[in-house]
């Protein structure tokens, strides 16, 4: 049975639901109280790293490869991807508006995490694995890939496929 579910109604909501707690201070002392004692607060372990590797098992059930990309660098984290061996990137460092603004990556901040994630694509074969796919699936390809897939080399195409799928609206 799960404590805290369905959770329990608020301080704050039961001084806006009822005219007497909203208007008298022993009232509401007496709410806090009972809040307090009926339902003290609960204290659970991070679920990061069991739901990580839930993941990764529904996910390599399916033919696919966990790859993650972590907006902030998280120790404890990194150290349970480094042991199950999944590849990860940090983007640390990456520029962002002030959180003002939502926190969101500035143009400067994109290219970087573009850069990181395209050199983890990279040392990941992921990139290798749909030129390959592209390479066999020649109907698959958007209309101006067709004709940069054919004969050439692996490096040259990494490029050029990064250039066409922007192109496309698909952007790393």
């Amino acid at each position: 049975v799960l404590r805290g579910q369905p959770v329990p109604i608020s301080r704050q909501l039961y001084i806006k639901q009822y005219w007497l707690v909203r208007h008298l201070w022993l009232a509401r002392l007496a709410v806090f109280t009972y809040v307090e004692i009926r339902y003290p607060q609960l204290f659970v372990p991070d679920p990061t790293e069991q739901l990580v590797s839930k993941m990764r098992a529904f996910i390599e059930a399916q033919g696919a490869k966990l790859i993650v990309g972590l907006q902030l660098s998280d120790a404890k984290l990194i150290n349970h991807l480094r042991a199950e061996r999944i590849p990860f990137v940090a983007f640390d460092g990456a520029e962002a508006y002030s959180s003002l603004y939502g926190g969101h990556w500035t143009p400067a901040g994109h290219r970087l995490v573009a850069e990181r994630l395209l050199s983890l694509l990279s040392e990941t074969s992921v990139i290798q694995a749909v030129v390959s796919l592209f390479q066999t699936d020649a109907a698959s390809l958007p209309q101006g890939l067709k004709q940069q897939s054919v004969g050439l080399d692996p490096s040259i195409f990494r490029r050029k496929i990064v250039r066409a799928f922007k192109k496309h609206g698909i952007n790393f």
